[in-house]
């Protein structure tokens, strides 16, 4: 499933987080998104599974978004590489089933200010700032065991 394209001869180190966004300038759709570690752009994906990551939106970047309305990255997943197997409870589940089960989640810098989870029919675009797994795929992006932020 994770069908990783390095870009400049560069390597991914497995036991390190790595971040995540929408290629803005994809070619073709399997550099639909880049893979960032350590500051540098190390490989871009059409699909890939993720573990104990983080929903980041730089607000500074949206701001210049909204200013500028032109798209500039400014927000990605930071988590862990992980193979085609995860689990619910104790349950082992494909990457294929997962996205059925999962909770769609998308991020519009002009509607939401964060990645908000995107399933219409339990919740009405609720904040999401966590999750326990994640898959990035051609469909969108998928996540299980979300985590809101808290309220002030």
């Amino acid at each position: 499933m994770n069908s990783i394209t390095p870009f400049k001869d560069r390597k991914i180190d497995r036991a390190s987080k790595v971040s995540v966004y929408r290629n803005l300038h994809a070619k073709t759709d399997a550099e639909k998104y880049s893979i960032k570690q350590k500051g540098l752009v190390v490989a871009h994906t059409n699909c890939l599974m993720m573990q104990n990551c983080e929903f980041v939106v730089g607000e500074k970047g949206r701001e210049q978004v909204l200013r500028k309305k032109r798209k500039t990255v400014h927000a990605y997943i930071r988590g862990k590489i992980i193979d085609n197997i995860i689990y619910f409870g104790d349950i082992k589940v494909a990457s294929h089933q997962f996205c059925v089960l999962a909770h769609h989640i998308k991020y519009n810098p002009y509607k939401h200010k964060t990645f908000v989870c995107d399933n219409y029919v339990l919740f009405d675009a609720l904040p999401v700032k966590w999750a326990q797994y994640v898959i990035l795929n051609n469909y969108g992006v998928f996540a299980d065991n979300i985590i809101q932020p808290k309220h002030d």
